[in-house]
């Protein structure tokens, strides 16, 4: 399920920028940056603190609190498993206890049944937990949103239902209960330590993969899926990913989890189990890193301290959540930083005034590249009979078109023509029921999107469709990185030269001063540049524009239509674009076609269109072949 709960982007919670690369684009007027100076230090001395704190438990709290705070740790291993998935990659699972619960059994059966040292089985719990999770992932990821929950919440109760059928193994309600620690790990204070040293080194794992180029994919999909497959992000590949990493650590939770306590049950595979996790993320801070260990020992020791004081611990600790929901929608983590960022001024980075639209774009240079011939130009892109009906209704009829390398192609015609439908039928989103398309001398025809960019096939939608909690820049070096296949990297930064290149080209289609702003906060027109910015990121050779100046003003208007322009004439770039706006049609158009109730009505230069009786009658109107009707 995608999310987006905050509108400022938390501590931590940016792309793996390259410092080198990120000074070079600070400006002295960011107030975010100035912010963020003091945060920081804040931030990590209160870390340092805590992690001291916890690691001398032993020696300053009672073994009652050490206790607790240890099934903390578990229980806040188990929470950062699950954020990987859902604060991470925005899969919302109510399934997730099933690997914890195999972790568990796993070290529980291994010691019990067949005499393995407790170590042993705690190094094969996570890698047990991984298998079941590659096996079940193909069918859970079938589903999207809603139905991803509910599927991994069905394959939960499957997991579940083989256990408490099998009481011979699992030992049904009553569990298993034995030795499961090391003989050493009987003093509390050396099995604690024990347990904060797991759960600090699967932190520290977790923490690299999130924040490596693989984790910024993930975040991509998170922010908007549909513009990840559009820049070369196969969604199903790092989602089965993302949940096969989810459940090794899931797994490592449960295998503490039986070595900490000493006994297991087949409730561990229960759906109330797996929503622990959810409360306790929730309660520290889905967008915060740390906030599910936050939320897991603040949890704990209110249930702890609850239990020991009311029948009703459990409405009152319901309670708490709610309390915390509604007035810390941030969780804890987020309540102090938006408290300090009030205390230190104003957290929100101001967009720099600037001058209207292109004038901070380069003009043409003088290296540019000749224009292609539009009537003897190699061809890019070949349509041919392409068709597509919704029931009954055919939105596009046997349609065919040549796009000529280096030219401006248009694709004009009146509301309901078939025009978005035909743009994705080339592009990917839509599989056509007959025809072909060819790019490049490729069949392409039910290629998936994200392979379709990786062959040089851009594309932006009616809409702008970016990043928006993410800045301005990393919306461009996440392109880049994903058509490069650098983004399967699970450690490491981006290089520093995609870096370079994304700032590079923000500055040549005029946004560089507003390289790291967040993209929500760009106006409009600004979106629509970053779309095309972000298609000269994956290199595309034919770059497809959806009504790029949808919905902006006189001034954004010249801004994209410059910004085509400029990129047309200094790269040679072929441009294919659906448009409502004749005076930029016939201001920057080789080539227009015209499309009328799902058919070619005719193709020609601007000239020819413009003069041809039957496009006047059906579109542009007897006036001037520049009114809209």
């Amino acid at each position: 399920m995608s999310i987006q709960a905050n509108n400022k982007v938390p501590i931590g919670e940016t792309m793996t920028l390259n410092h080198a690369s990120a000074e070079r684009l600070e400006t002295s007027g960011n107030s975010e940056t100035r912010l963020d100076g003091w945060l920081r230090p804040i931030v990590v001395t209160s870390c340092v603190v805590a992690i001291a704190l916890l690691i001398s438990a032993p020696l300053i709290f009672p073994s009652t609190i050490v206790l607790v705070l240890g099934s903390a740790l578990v229980l806040g291993m188990f929470s950062l498993s699950l954020n990987i998935l859902f604060g991470t990659s925005g899969l919302l699972t109510f399934g997730h206890a099933a690997y914890f619960g195999i972790g568990a059994y796993t070290v529980a059966l291994l010691v019990s049944r067949l005499e393995w040292h407790p170590l042993a089985g705690l190094i094969v719990a996570p890698l047990a937990a991984a298998v079941a999770a590659s096996i079940l992932a193909p069918i859970v990821l079938r589903g999207k949103e809603i139905y991803f929950g509910l599927l991994t919440l069905g394959t939960a109760q499957l997991v579940y239902a083989i256990a408490h059928g099998t009481p011979a193994w699992t030992g049904g309600d009553e569990g298993l209960i034995g030795d499961f620690q090391p003989s050493w790990a009987f003093d509390l204070s050396k099995l604690y330590w024990f347990t904060f040293a797991c759960v600090a080194g699967g932190a520290l794992v977790l923490w690299m993969v999130t924040r490596s180029p693989f984790g910024d994919a993930l975040r991509g999909l998170r922010e908007n899926r549909l513009r990840a497959q559009f820049i070369g992000i196969s969604p199903i590949r790092y989602e089965y990913g993302a949940f096969i990493i989810a459940a090794f650590f899931a797994g490592l939770a449960g295998g503490l989890f039986t070595i900490y306590e000493g006994q297991v049950q087949d409730a561990l595979f229960f759906w109330q189990m797996s929503a622990t996790p959810l409360i306790v993320a929730l309660l520290g801070g889905f967008g915060y890193f740390l906030g599910p260990v936050v939320g897991a020992i603040f949890y704990t020791l209110l249930t702890d301290q609850l239990a020991s004081r009311t029948e009703f611990w459990d409405v009152a600790v319901g309670l708490v959540v709610v309390v915390v929901a509604i007035g810390m929608p941030s969780g804890i983590i987020g309540a102090l930083e938006s408290g300090l960022r009030n205390i230190l001024g104003n957290s929100r980075p101001r967009v720099p005034q600037r001058a209207t639209v292109m004038s901070a774009a380069p003009a043409a240079s003088s290296h540019q590249k000749a224009r292609a011939d539009v009537t003897t130009a190699p061809v890019l892109l070949e349509v041919s009979n392409l068709t597509k009906s919704f029931g009954g209704l055919h939105v596009t009829r046997d349609v065919s078109m040549k796009v000529r390398k280096g030219t401006i192609h248009a694709i004009i015609g009146p509301n309901g023509a078939g025009k978005t439908t035909f743009f994705n039928l080339i592009t990917g989103a839509l599989r056509p029921d007959a025809g072909k398309v060819q790019f490049a001398g490729k069949d392409i025809t039910f290629a998936n999107p994200w392979d379709r960019v990786k062959l040089g096939l851009g594309r932006s939608f009616q809409q702008p469709n970016i990043f928006p909690a993410l800045a301005t820049i990393d919306n461009v070096a996440l392109a880049e990185a994903s058509v490069r296949g650098r983004t399967a990297r699970l450690v490491g930064k981006l290089p520093a030269a995609i870096r370079d290149r994304a700032a590079a080209i923000l500055k040549n289609v005029g946004l560089g001063d507003v390289a790291l702003v967040r993209a929500a906060d760009l106006s409009h027109g600004d979106q629509r540049t970053l779309e095309i910015a972000m298609g000269l990121a994956v290199e595309a050779q034919l770059l497809c524009l959806d009504e790029p100046t949808a919905g902006v003003g006189p001034g954004e208007t010249r801004q994209v239509v410059n910004a085509i322009r400029e990129i047309a004439q200094s790269q040679g770039l072929t441009i294919l674009f659906v448009e409502h706006d004749m005076d930029v049609v016939f201001g920057i158009a080789d080539r227009i076609t015209v499309l009328c109730n799902g058919s070619v009505l005719a193709e020609g230069t601007p000239d020819e269109i413009r003069r041809n009786p039957d496009v006047i009658a059906a579109y542009l109107g007897s006036n001037t072949a520049g009114d809209q009707q």
